[in-house]
This record gives structure tokens, sequence and C-alpha cells, in this order.
């Protein structure tokens, strides 16, 4: 379905494709520093560049339409390694929820442990003690699930520290398997990294006593660390649905998340757009 959609694209609506995604490159600062990091939701990749330079990329994971990975530009703080994982409420309700009211023993086959709160004092609770089927929301929300650090965490080994409002983030995952789809729209709006050790290289090259064999023997410990850089890298977040591929082409990539209808009709409601016409299948551009 995916190939036939982009076959069928009319030189009219590659067009208007270009035109959007020319006004979503006015929101990004031209100007950026040394070393940054780039994620592009659309075409499912990470870039990490230096001093004008791609040194590597690597296919992501990013957000499913109900959860979107959003656009906005985070700055890194440092890189937790074996991190534990905490459950948020979205999936707390939607995804365990239900395989709790199913069978009460879900968590402790996972690895994960309860807690009536949040913090050191948090009392420690037997999930088969909990009514799953009639507990309110806000009891639910109120309870605190944590996976631990290992091979069986959502968070993989790996996980970039970056604070921000969204609560979205870089990190490793334990499904690999799913970065051999076309599709990788598939979290719950965090973006996975294949090649997550990469990523901690790269931004704790900062600090000068960093080496590979460094971060071998703290994963190897299996005890959740916090290393914080100096730097505080930017990492953007962007939605375009058209780029420059590696042979300076242009690439029409998918709307995974139908926000280039959205965009095209402000702008055509904003009168911001130049008139597009297909006129015996030439296109013409005329600007008001």
């Amino acid at each position: 379905k995916q190939t036939l959609f982009a076959l069928n694209q009319t030189e009219l609506q590659k067009v208007k494709q270009i035109i959007i995604n020319m006004e979503r490159l006015r929101w990004v600062p031209e100007q950026k520093p040394d070393r940054f990091i780039l994620v592009n939701i659309p075409s499912y990749t990470l870039w990490a560049v230096e001093n004008g330079k791609v040194e590597f990329e690597m296919p992501v994971i990013v957000g499913r339409k109900k959860r979107k990975t959003l656009s906005f530009v985070s700055h890194v703080h440092g890189v937790r390694f074996n991190p534990t994982w905490t459950v948020p409420k979205t999936i707390k309700r939607e995804d365990i929820l239900p395989h709790l009211q199913e069978d009460p023993t879900y968590l402790t086959g996972k690895g994960m442990e309860l807690f009536d709160g949040y913090g050191p004092e948090a009392l420690t609770l037997d999930p088969t003690s909990v009514d799953w089927k009639n507990i309110p929301l806000e009891e639910l929300y109120a309870l605190n699930m944590v996976q631990a650090p290992g091979a069986n965490n959502p968070l993989g080994y790996i996980r970039v520290l970056m604070p921000n409002n969204h609560n979205i983030y870089l990190h490793d995952t334990n499904e690999r398997y799913l970065f051999s789809r076309t599709n990788r729209a598939l979290s719950s709006g965090c973006v996975r990294m294949k090649d997550p050790e990469k990523i901690a290289n790269f931004i704790m090259r900062a600090k000068s006593n960093w080496t590979e064999d460094k971060m071998k023997n703290i994963l190897a410990e299996g005890k959740m660390t916090d290393l914080y850089t100096s730097e505080k890298m930017p990492v953007y977040f962007l939605y375009h649905t058209v780029w420059i591929g590696s042979n300076n082409q242009i690439v029409y990539g998918p709307d995974v998340y139908n926000d280039d209808k959205k965009l095209l009709q402000l702008l055509e409601k904003l009168d911001e757009i130049p008139k597009v016409s297909n006129n015996d299948a030439s296109i013409t551009l005329a600007y008001q």
C-alpha cells in the first residue's frame, strides 16, 4: 500500500508537499552548535552531527498515531545506564491494566515491582492483593509500577537524559526486532534507537576521561548509573516529510501523522501559500 501510494502521487501533490516542508524549515534556526542530534520523525532516522558533517545515522522507532512523538527541541544533560522504568499513566491505564485484570501476577512475571506511592517511603505491594477489575483510576495512578534494569526493561540498557515537559526521550529498547520493519511508528511517544551505544559515546566523549571500555564496565555492573556532561547538546525532533537524500535527491516521505494536510489547510486559510494549479500536466506557481 505504501509503495502504491508513493507511485500514484501527482506532480501537483509533490509541489504542495515541498511547499509545506519549506514552511517547516522556517521554524528551525539555521545557526546550530558544532554538535547536535537530529531526529526526523517521518523518515524514522536519527543523525549525529559534528562540525557540519553527519558522523553517523541510525534507524529509530517513533510514536504511533495515537501516541505521537512531538516536534520540539531539548538539550542533553547526560546518559543513564541500566535505567529503571517507571510506567507512565497512559501506559499504566491502557496497556498494563488489561493484563493485570486477566492475570494479577503479570507484573511479577515481568520482573516489575508495585509500590503504594512514590519516593523512598513508598510501600511495596503484592500485585495479587489489588482488585484490578474494579480499581478506580485515581487509585491506579497513585500506584507506582517500576521495571528493574535488565533484559525485560522497555528502555533497554541506555537512556539519554534530556529533561522536557513532554516526557519524550531517546532510549534503547528490548524489542530490537522492530527495527526490521519499514513503518516504525510503533512506540508510545519516545524514540527508540537501534544503536544506543553510539549515541552514548557521542554524548559522553565530551568528558576527557571517557572511553568505550568504561561504558562496557558500567553496563556489565547492571546498576543504574547517571553520568552528566557540562555540554548541553541540543536534540531536534522534526517532522519533515520531504528531505534531501544521500545523493542530493529530493526524497518524499510518508505523512505519518497526517500533519501535512492540516498545515496545508492552515496556510491556505491564512493566504500564506502560493496559488498552485495543474495545467496540462505541468506545474505553475503564481505568487500573489
